[in-house]
Order: structure tokens, then sequence, then C-alpha cells
């Protein structure tokens, strides 16, 4: 299951029970700055691979 997750609570939901998030306007910056680190750490947290970041051309 893919989340759509921007803002770090829904972020932290998607890393702890999703297999990731699918981003929208947002820009690669975002991405790596703020998406990935945050729905990694949740998801080493809850125990849970590395999730998935998809993002739209």
């Amino acid at each position: 299951m893919i989340l759509s997750a921007l803002d770090p609570a829904m972020l932290r939901v998607a890393g702890g029970l999703a297999d990731g998030t699918v981003t929208t306007w947002t820009g690669a910056d975002v991405i790596a700055d703020h998406i990935v680190p945050a729905i990694t750490k949740a998801a080493e947290s809850a125990g849970r691979p590395a999730p998935r970041v998809l993002a739209p051309p």
C-alpha cells in the first residue's frame, strides 16, 4: 500500500504502516531533504523495510 504523505504526521503513518508514499507538488530538494529522511526514520523505528518514495515526472 502506498499513501500520499507530505506532512510529518502522515509520513510517520506511511513509514510505520505502508510500503511508501507518493508525492505531488514537491521538488527534488524537498523530497531529498524532508520526505525521504522522515519516512525512512519512521520505517526503521517500526522495524519495516525501506519505504518507496514515488514522484511524478
